[in-house]
């Protein structure tokens, strides 16, 4: 990048990285991006240099952002990278950045759907998801016995009538804290519900689109089970903590209008 800087001859004010972060998920904040949109519209720098466009921007909205900016400018501006460089303040260079960024939006959703129907293949094979661990296992496939004694003991609790207010408080004590958990906190009370009702717990395999997941949020896994062609829901190839018919009380129980807050 410095190597850059110097061939277009220009000072480096400050490196914006956005490290493993995509710039083509909507709902995705990036943070360095918006600090570097900021600084070119107040006038503290006073251009980009990036080794690729896509690198800067694989949505066409966040492009036009920065189009307005160059077109208003009331200074020299510069955009480059190291496959050319890019006059956003005339219809050819914003053409040209236009469709290098389509393109660059066109592959990465390309690729999310490659992933989406492996991952999509994968559930309804049974396989369990990959990343992160969930509450109650040590991996995708083991059990953790500390965690799955306490979810069994709340699963005990809920059923004869505990709220989940109460159980929050109880594992708050105890400084129970799941993997999502954020350094320094515990457990949050929509994170206690979530693990008591995760059909994961009895084998049940749910797949929750990317799309949903990233227009939504965190969603509600019970409403997305993959079945079986006779309905059933499919079993998946891990250790269970509880029964379905465990499972299913627990669900019922934690469902009720009384335990929402």
């Amino acid at each position: 990048m410095y190597d850059l800087a110097q061939l277009k001859r220009v000072n480096v004010h400050r490196v914006y990285e956005d490290s493993d972060t995509s710039a083509y998920k909507r709902r995705v904040k990036r943070k360095d991006f918006e600090e570097m949109v900021l600084d070119l519209h107040n006038g503290v720098i006073s251009g980009i240099v990036a080794y690729n466009i896509d690198r800067i921007a694989r949505q066409p909205r966040d492009l036009e952002r920065l189009i307005d900016i160059y077109e208003q400018a009331r200074r020299p501006t510069v955009f480059g990278t190291t496959a050319g460089d890019y006059d956003l303040t005339t219809e050819d260079g914003r053409f040209q950045a236009r469709i290098c960024v389509t393109i660059a939006h066109k592959f990465s959703a390309d690729a999310g759907r490659r992933v989406a129907r492996q991952k999509l293949a994968e559930a309804t094979e049974g396989q369990p998801h990959k990343g992160q661990r969930a509450f109650g296992w040590k991996d995708t496939e083991h059990v953790d016995e500390r965690e799955a004694d306490l979810l069994r003991r709340a699963r005990r609790d809920v059923i004869k009538g505990k709220t989940i207010a109460t159980l929050h408080d109880e594992w708050t004590e105890l400084g129970v804290r799941s993997p999502q958990t954020p350094p320094g906190k515990t457990i949050g009370y929509t994170s206690v519900k979530y693990v008591l009702r995760n059909p994961r717990l009895c084998g049940y395999r749910a797949y929750i689109p990317q799309e949903v997941r990233e227009r939504s949020g965190r969603v509600d896994p019970t409403e997305y089970l993959v079945e079986r062609t006779d309905g059933t829901p499919l079993i998946g190839q891990w250790e269970t903590i509880f029964t379905p018919a465990e499972w299913r009380a627990t669900d019922r129980c934690t469902g009720r209008p009384e335990e929402h807050r």
